[in-house]
């Protein structure tokens, strides 16, 4: 089932949200081949965020509610890695704190 965004085209109209998992290349590749749109990576700042030394976890609704600081790898890491990713549909998610 495709879907259209303006000129995006994507296979799936999943797109998974911004999360520690999308930091490294072999997890988003994972992640892509189990038939989503598209992925919104970490947000990352321009200077590497160790984070939090825990994650704060907290339960929220029926759900949980999951903060790890901002941990991230800088944008010139993150950089190197959306250069390994060509093929898949990748969102950046950035911010300067």
């Amino acid at each position: 089932m495709k879907c259209k965004i303006n000129s995006l085209e994507f296979r799936t109209p999943i797109i998974l949200s911004s999360c520690d998992l999308f930091v490294n290349e072999k997890n988003i590749k994972k992640f892509y081949q189990s038939y989503v749109g598209a992925i919104v990576l970490k947000t990352t700042s321009g200077e590497p965020c160790k984070g939090y030394n825990k994650p704060h976890i907290a339960k929220f609704g029926d759900g949980i509610l999951v903060a790890s600081g901002m941990t991230n790898p800088g944008i010139i890491e993150m950089c190197k890695i959306v250069k390994k990713l060509k093929g898949i549909p990748l969102i950046g998610s950035v911010v300067n704190p």
